[in-house]
């Protein structure tokens, strides 16, 4: 079992700029590299050094774990938040669509 130390180490924190500040945690199963947000706050995607993908809600809870070939060093959003971009160590860029569930 991990340290408690390890734990903090390992979790993601976010909050919002423009909406009442809470603390949400969230412990992935990898380490995370890359991470990006809507921008309204209401989602986040991370990349794992596992080469999953997270998509999580604003409130920490986890909606998709999407599955890649590679580990993940950039992801993107679209302006419109629906299309998000990952770019992996194999040198190809995937794109995926409807982020939400």
């Amino acid at each position: 079992m991990p340290s408690p130390s390890h734990q903090k180490w390992r979790a993601s924190q976010y909050w919002s700029w423009s909406k009442p500040q809470v603390d949400v945690k969230s412990f992935p199963d990898a380490l995370i590299n890359p991470l990006a947000a809507n921008s309204e706050g209401m989602y986040i995607v991370v990349g794992g050094s596992s080469g999953n993908i997270y998509l999580m809600g604003g409130r920490g809870r986890l909606f998709r774990n999407i599955v890649f070939p590679t580990i993940i060093d950039a992801i993107a959003l679209d302006p419109g938040d629906n299309v998000f971009f990952a770019s992996g160590r194999d040198g190809k860029i995937y794109r995926l669509l409807h982020l939400m569930p």
